[in-house]
């Protein structure tokens, strides 16, 4: 792991290879405020947590999520890391982790960046289960395949955030019963409208849910 620096001798935003920098030594300085009251085996857990997160973040930014052009302002990169931090000291995934990095660093150099709709986005993936994550995969095939855009018959527009087993969830899911629980259980999100149907419940994607899939990065997680 990149050394823990006592100063990060930084101006008000970081470029390219400065970013990159920045974040290792940031998730270095984490684990220097950790008491020596607190007991070894803790304070290894925590170290072994931030060096992996470290290693992990590293990894996504010389994927490309940054180039030498970004510019990010030095608030932002604070926030994101004490955040990302935090969640990595309490157990969240990798994939969860990387998620998080990928959203924060696409979005971040942006001059319209929203801490607020990033701090929403990290809390809704720290909380995804297995099986949550399962459905936003179809959900994000789907927004991939044009499902969300597709041309339908009659006047029901909402017709086309309508989500069937038939929308490619054969992969990810047994049966039909098994997705659809799958998507009720995003309901908590503000993810999920659902309505009666001739059978039974009919399920649509919100504007929210479809906006949070738009983010998503799936690609390549591990």
């Amino acid at each position: 792991m990149t050394a823990a620096k006592s100063e990060l001798n930084i101006d008000d935003k970081k470029r390219g290879e400065a970013i990159i920098e920045y974040v290792s030594a940031a998730t270095g300085m984490l684990t220097g405020g950790l008491s020596e009251a607190v007991m070894l085996p803790i304070r290894k857990v925590v170290q072994r947590r931030l060096q992996q997160l470290d290693e992990l973040l590293v990894e996504e930014m010389r994927a490309g999520l940054i180039t030498p052009e970004a510019v990010i302002d030095e608030d932002r990169l604070a926030a994101f890391v004490l955040r990302v931090g935090r969640a990595a000291v309490e157990g969240t995934a990798k994939r969860k982790l990387r998620i998080i990095a990928r959203y924060f660093f696409r979005t971040a150099p942006s001059a319209v960046f929203d801490e607020g709709q990033m701090a929403d986005f990290a809390t809704i993936t720290e909380q995804l289960t297995d099986n949550d994550m399962r459905c936003l995969a179809v959900l994000k095939r789907a927004e991939l395949d044009g499902y969300f855009e597709r041309d339908i018959e009659g006047d029901d527009q909402r017709e086309k955030s309508r989500l069937r087993y038939e929308m490619d969830a054969q992969k990810d899911f047994h049966s039909e019963q098994e997705f659809n629980e799958a998507v009720i259980a995003l309901v908590r999100f503000g993810f999920i409208d659902m309505a009666s149907a001739w059978g039974g419940i009919a399920l649509f994607a919100t504007a929210r849910c479809r906006e949070y899939v738009h983010a998503l990065d799936l690609d390549n997680l591990a």
